[in-house]
């Protein structure tokens, strides 16, 4: 399985974050800003690397970092849509450990991850 690399790019007025998924090691991580004209295209290849990495190694091993600066509502969603996939997977026996990191003063950000926390069942470690 190849590993996902999408660059960080900003346009006049939209952003889109940077992803990392390694294949071999289960270590992946966004990071950025998440302003996207066309959020489901844009993270249609997230979801369907992840669920190629569970259905090919079901008790794989995942840790995943988000450290967003901003995010808008339809970036939310696709975030939902994220980890409700990862959800699945420890469901079907994989390990999953989430860290979010916020920034201090950003309590939207905070309730949006506690909303996540409580909707999803995730166990998601908060770093400040």
């Amino acid at each position: 399985m190849d590993n996902l690399l999408i660059k960080e790019e900003e346009n006049n007025f939209f952003c889109s974050p940077k992803i990392d998924f390694n294949a071999a090691n289960g270590e992946c991580s966004i990071s950025g800003e998440s302003f996207i004209e066309n959020t489901v295209e844009f993270y249609c290849p997230v979801f369907e690397w992840i669920k190629n990495f569970f259905s090919e190694t079901p008790d794989a091993t995942m840790k995943l970092s988000l450290d967003f600066s901003y995010y808008n509502t339809s970036s939310s969603k696709a975030l939902y849509d994220l980890l409700f996939l990862l959800k699945k997977g420890t469901e079907n026996g994989a390990t999953v450990k989430i860290i979010w990191k916020i920034p201090e003063d950003d309590f939207e950000m905070e309730d949006d991850v506690i909303d996540i926390i409580s909707e999803t069942g995730l166990n998601i470690d908060i770093v400040y």
